[in-house]
């Protein structure tokens, strides 16, 4: 692996950014890479990588969430997406720690994709659209943070989940009230 590495770097593919670390020299390398391969071999490669990132980072996963995010998305095609939901979610919230709002809804957004239509009663469902919808009437998008909000409240109703189903509303009446000055 190492001699490949080392030709692509000679031949410009490739950057060394650390000690075992590279990354594309460019974005239209790296997607000319992957459209060669096949989408199965495509997933197990990402499959690959984030085992790896996993492994090497136990200790702290938090420094290498968004990569690992990304890897255990492609890698869940046409498989089992759980793992990628969990660390979308957990990049999400990261990222809302760190102020980059954007970012959450963008992560939040991913892990809603990810996680099958059909399953309107999942609880994980229901909690992401309430942390997106807070993150969006946060950061300025109040009319997609009131809509997702009441997505969220209603299937958290006829799901008999009151938790959610409280969140959700608060989201949506603070939306209400944000035009109203008290006495």
């Amino acid at each position: 692996m190492l001699d490949a590495l080392d030709a692509a770097r000679a031949a410009g593919l490739v950057i060394e950014v650390g000690v075992d670390r590279h990354r594309f020299a460019h974005a239209l390398v790296r997607e000319t890479l992957h459209g060669e391969l096949s989408s199965s071999r495509r997933a197990r490669q990402h499959r690959k990588v984030a085992t790896v990132l996993e492994a090497r980072h136990a200790n702290n996963l938090d420094g290498v969430v968004t990569e690992l995010a990304t890897h255990w998305a492609a890698a869940s095609a046409g498989g089992d997406p759980s793992r990628a939901i969990e660390l979308a979610i957990r990049a999400g919230d990261l990222a809302i720690d760190r102020g980059g709002y954007e970012n959450a809804a963008t992560w939040y957004s991913d892990a809603l994709e990810l996680i099958d239509d059909d399953a309107t009663s999942n609880r994980t469902k229901r909690q992401t659209l309430v942390k997106l919808a807070s993150i969006q009437t946060e950061s300025g998008s109040a009319v997609e943070g009131r809509r997702n909000a009441l997505i969220a409240a209603q299937a958290a109703i006829r799901a008999v989940d009151p938790e959610t189903v409280a969140a959700a509303l608060q989201i949506s009446a603070r939306i209400s009230f944000a035009g109203f000055e008290t006495a």
